[in-house]
């Protein structure tokens, strides 16, 4: 895998036993793991994978809050540059584009963490 994230290749190192579910965006994908850890990749220019930048990434992981239970659902946005995240206690996270306030954080910042 090289630089080019717009083209599908075989993830690596990942056991299919392992994946509790997946969604993808326009050009992101994240990956819900039974653990409630989350890996994401493709385009990040609006902060769309979690990671706390704003880079493209082959592969990354969700940064999720400190002390945070883990993550047990994952959605995607209306926008198709935005995902949303469950986590254990019932708190909703969203992240990426939010020009319209489309990620429902009380404002119109696009957002590379996880934002309640």
């Amino acid at each position: 895998v090289g630089d080019n994230v717009m083209t599908p290749d075989k993830i690596m190192g990942i056991d299919i036993d392992e994946i509790s579910t997946f969604e993808a965006i326009k050009t992101s994908s994240f990956i819900l793991f039974k653990d409630g850890s989350v890996g994401s990749c493709g385009r990040n220019n609006f902060g769309q994978l979690g990671d706390g930048t704003n880079v493209d990434r082959v592969r990354t992981e969700v940064e999720t809050l400190p002390n945070d239970p883990p993550i047990r659902k994952l959605g995607v946005g209306p926008s198709s540059e935005s995902a949303f995240f469950v986590n254990n206690n019932g708190v909703a996270y969203a992240t990426g584009l939010n020009d319209r306030g489309q990620l429902g954080v009380g404002d119109y910042v696009n957002k590379n963490v996880l934002t309640a």
